[in-house]
Order: C-alpha cells, then structure tokens, then sequence
C-alpha cells in the first residue's frame, strides 16, 4: 500500500522470515513512510527464488535501508521491479538487484555505503538515477554502475540532483544521461573516476561536475568500440593520473587542466592546461597535455606559468 489502511511506517524482517512482496499484488506499487530493515536470516523478497511473484512496480522507501549481515533485500527480475529511497541505503548483508534501478528521491542528504563480504567495499548497482528536490547523495564506499544491457548507467533526473565522490572510485559504463546544468558529480582531491564499455561501448555521452567540485586525483577511460570517448561537460583538474588507456576525453569548451602525469594510447581532444613549469632538459622537465606523447618543457629563459593547449585529432592533410 501506499496510504491509508495497510500503508507501514518502519518495516523490519527478522530470522527464517521471508516477506513475499509482490504475493497479492505484483503490479501494485508498496511504499513505507518509514525505515526498511532486513535483519540476519530475514529476506525481503520482489521475487521469489523460483522468479515467481515478480514485481513490475516500485518499492519506495522514505526512510533508510538497511541490510544487515546476514540479511537479504531482492529486487524484481523484471522491469519495474525497482527501488526507490529517501533516505540512506546500506547493504551489510546480500542485496541482489537483478539489473534493476536505485533511485534516490527526497531533499535530504543521502548516504550509500556497502559493508558486506562479497561487495569488498564497493557498491555494484546496475543502474543508478538520481531525482532529488535538494541534497546530494554521498559515496561511503565505492560504486560501480555499468548498465549491462545498455542505456544510461547513470541519470540526474532534475537541477538540484549531485553526487558526492567523498574521495571514493565511481566506476561507469556503456552511456551516461546528460546532466541539466547545476546537476553532476562533485569531484575531491582524493576521488576517482572511472569510465568502462558496460553494456554499450563507444561514445559515452557528458560528464559535468558541479562548481566547487571540479576536482579528481586519476581519472580512467578504457572505452572501445567506434569513437570511444567521454565528453566533459564542466571543467576538471585531475591532479593524479590522466590514464587514457582506450578512447579519448573531448574537453569542448571546456578545460581539462592537468597537474600530475598521463598514460595510455587515448588523447585528450580539446583544451588541456598546466602549471608548474621549471627550466631544465626535457627528459626530467617535459609536461604532457593529455597524451603522453605530447608534451612541452622549457629549456632555458624564463618559463610560462602556465600553458593551455588546445589539441585537435585529425588526419594530416597534403602530400606525404
């Protein structure tokens, strides 16, 4: 239920207890205006371990969730069987999602953290959206999002929708939903980013980082496919790696400024600025823009304080 008679507040599962959630009604949509909290040997089931039951609408939660150690929280095998919380979510125990959605709703600041055995500090949800009226939703461990049978990894579904690295990896795959503007990722010095093929390779599509946030120590693409690639839709400054192994960063007009080194075969397409230029021999002194095969040093005189180059990709016009 939804509201009025049968509409929970706080609902927990304790041992050898399994709640059939889709058993009446698997179509119907179930809300709790409170927590959801699945205790050790307590399982809360959108579908049944024979597939049965499987619900085609949402579980919303207002409060947090909670899975502890030991206890189990599915979601549906089919669409629309997704999960949908206000609060925090935090899996300790199994939390199987079967290629469904997590959205996080509401106007709160919203944690999501995975202690469990087998997630080795790392949350795997196969779809994330995020749809928030204000908050941020903030990394407590870190978080892997490939959408493995295509379509966007991750969505911002409105203008005040960010998510928060706090110094943890984001791994993405196959497409990512462009951002409206003041929507994105909210990058530190000690965050990551990550950016796989999942369930579609090629182009991913923008990547924006919300202001006061345009900031990452390694950021990773491994694309492949046809134009294997991540369009920046923000500034950012990656201070520790800029690991191009397969595919490119195209800046627009933006500018990728670059402090630490580089590596791989892909290039950064567009604007790439550094700082921290010293006089001295190449081979100790060179600073790469993008590409590490691209690179500029100051011999001797007096050198820039900083440079900003914009690379073009192209193939290499007149007689050869």
């Amino acid at each position: 239920a939804t509201s009025g008679p049968g509409y929970p507040n706080n609902v927990t599962v304790n041992t050898n207890t399994d709640v059939d959630l889709g058993s009446a009604s698997p179509a119907t949509a179930l809300q709790a205006a409170g927590n959801l909290d699945a205790k050790s040997g307590g399982r809360f089931l959108m579908s049944l371990d024979d597939n049965s039951h499987a619900m085609t609408s949402a579980l919303a939660v207002f409060g947090n969730v909670l899975v502890e150690s030991g206890g189990t929280l599915r979601l549906s095998v089919v669409s629309g069987g997704d999960l949908k919380v206000r609060g925090d979510l935090t899996n300790n125990g199994t939390f199987t999602v079967n290629n469904r959605a997590v959205f996080f709703e509401g106007t709160a600041t919203q944690n999501l953290a995975d202690g469990s055995a087998g997630g080795g500090g790392t949350a795997t949800l196969p779809y994330v959206r995020i749809n928030k009226g204000g908050g941020t939703v903030i990394l407590q461990s870190n978080l892997t999002t490939l959408a493995p049978s295509g379509g966007d990894s991750i969505q911002f579904l409105g203008t005040t929708n960010a998510l928060t690295l706090n110094g943890k990896t984001l791994t993405l795959g196959s497409t990512v939903g462009a951002p409206p503007a003041g929507s994105g990722l909210i990058g530190d010095a000690s965050a990551n980013l990550s950016l796989q093929d999942g369930g579609t390779n090629g182009a991913m599509g923008t990547l924006a980082f919300v202001s006061g946030g345009q900031t990452l120590n390694n950021l990773t693409i491994n694309r492949t496919g046809a134009n294997p690639s991540a369009t920046l839709g923000s500034d950012v400054t990656v201070n520790g790696t800029l690991a191009l192994t397969s595919g490119d960063i195209n800046t627009g007009s933006n500018t990728l400024t670059q402090t630490g080194t580089s590596s791989g075969i892909g290039d950064v397409v567009g604007n790439v600025k550094r700082t921290g230029f010293t006089d001295g021999p190449a081979i100790t002194n060179a600073k790469t823009f993008g590409n590490p095969n691209v690179e500029i040093s100051f011999q001797t005189g007096t050198p820039a304080t900083d440079v900003t180059v914009n690379l073009v990709k192209s193939v290499p016009t007149g007689a050869m």
